[in-house]
């Protein structure tokens, strides 16, 4: 007998989620949150369907022919699977936003890459009031203020900006879902035929 090609024995992201539309429809139907709420008010999304689609393009990516390591296939690993979006998109979003952020940065002089930090001394004499022990408000009264206000160098303010960028928020985010899938190229059975002479 001859092999033609090995089968796999489990199904693999690109056949569990062929588009976005089916992914989206899979979330909703998880019963996590797309929102996060205060009371009745919503104060911000988890993910949004737009969200979710830009997520299913980045696995597909990764993940379209990897074979899911689960058997439990429209159970289990749908829930863990889509747990794991639930749990990471909002942070990922956020760094996302911090980096686009970043990115929009001027490198002329005056940007702000190249602020140091500020410190501010107060001394107040006398002020008229007496001090709290458990509190941390401040005394209405000053009678002196030293400012110290720290400037980077050109170098500084790029070199930092530059290691800020090179973190890359979206691949450490994917892998979040890597032990999810067989991590092995050998797919589990082969197909073979037999020729007659």
């Amino acid at each position: 007998m001859n092999t033609i090609f090995q089968e796999f024995d489990n199904i693999t992201f690109s056949q569990l989620w062929q588009t976005a539309e089916s992914f989206i429809i899979d979330y909703n139907a998880s019963g996590l949150p797309k929102e996060y709420k205060i009371g009745n008010s919503t104060i911000g999304n988890y993910v949004t369907d737009e969200d979710l689609s830009l997520i299913w393009t980045l696995l597909i990516g990764r993940f379209a022919d990897s074979t899911i390591k689960s058997y439990n296939t429209f159970g289990a690993f749908k829930i863990r699977f889509m747990s794991r979006v639930w749990q990471h998109a909002p942070g990922w979003k956020k760094e996302l936003d911090i980096q686009n952020k970043l990115r929009a940065m001027s490198l002329e002089d005056g940007s702000p890459i190249y602020d140091g930090s500020k410190a501010i001394y107060n001394t107040a004499l006398n002020p008229g009031t007496a001090p709290g022990t458990n509190t941390s408000e401040e005394l209405d009264f000053l009678n002196s203020q030293n400012v110290t206000k720290y400037k980077k160098s050109k170098i500084e303010g790029l070199t930092l900006l530059n290691e800020l960028l090179k973190n890359d928020v979206t691949e450490k985010f994917l892998r979040r879902f890597d032990d999810l899938f067989k991590q092995i190229i050998y797919t589990g059975r082969e197909l073979e035929y037999t020729t007659y002479l």
